[in-house]
């Protein structure tokens, strides 16, 4: 597709779509594809993406979970359909690549009766299906998703804790001392993005414990990537990151 078309002006049939999408090596012009399917959100490419999801390859039911996870733009396009399809996907035996997908689908379309389904792949052996589960968690502020999360948070791999510390101090407004615990341990975590996302959450919950924290940031190498203005001790403060996430990594306390 010309980079200047609009998704919603394609005029690609869609078994043309799904064939470049499988097909194209680029991963920008396979997204570009799959964009001009989300905006067409139609039954044609319902069937054509759940055909996809039972497909023999991982490339294909990939693809089938890529196209479901934002069907229809701006509105969703028969949401529960798509959600009860993608729930079918998660097994365990799965290839990570597709998990992976199914995971950010099942985000995208904010399913929060998958979460019994997704807290299983908290501990799967594959960091990006365990980063992909800390999205699909993300934003729900039931116990068991909180669980996870906490869990996830102290994950072996730098991007799963950053964005699990990032969705309980952030993404969820729950304060417990479970929450407040689990951000404090992050307070020393030797991944930058990680311990400033603990700050956040902890600052926000007006937690005595981010003074010190704040100190050790002011006085260290980190300052370039952590800004943070005091107006008093701890009550007013703003950090802002220079990393560009999916969502926007500016807080306001």
């Amino acid at each position: 597709m010309d980079q200047f078309t609009n998704p919603r002006d394609d005029a690609r049939g869609t078994d043309e779509l799904i064939s470049v999408a499988l097909n194209v090596t680029d991963d920008d012009e396979r997204w570009d594809t799959i964009r001009s399917l989300h905006w067409r959100g139609s039954h044609e490419v319902l069937e054509g993406a759940t055909q996809l999801t039972t497909g023999q390859s991982p490339s294909e039911r990939r693809l089938g979970a890529d196209i479901l996870g934002q069907l229809g733009v701006p509105e969703r396009f028969l949401p529960d359909q798509c959600k009860s399809i993608l729930r079918v996907m998660l097994s365990e035996g799965e290839d990570a690549g597709v998990l992976k997908s199914v995971l950010i689908a099942l985000s995208n379309q904010n399913d929060i009766d998958a979460i019994p389904q997704v807290v299983k792949f908290s501990m799967h052996p594959d960091s990006d299906v365990r980063h992909a589960s800390v999205h699909a968690l993300s934003g729900h502020d039931v116990p068991l998703a909180i669980e996870a999360l906490i869990q996830l948070s102290n994950d072996t791999c730098d991007h799963v804790r950053d964005w699990a510390t990032f969705s309980l101090g952030t993404l969820i407004e729950i304060d417990n001392p479970q929450i407040r615990e689990a951000l404090a341990v992050r307070l020393h975590d030797p991944h930058d993005d990680t311990r400033a996302e603990a700050i956040v959450g902890l600052a926000q919950r007006k937690d005595f414990r981010v003074v010190a924290a704040l100190k050790r940031e002011l006085d260290s190498d980190c300052i370039g990537r952590l800004v943070i203005y005091l107006e008093k001790p701890w009550t007013s403060c703003i950090c802002i990151r220079s990393r560009i996430k999916f969502r926007p990594r500016t807080r306001v306390v």
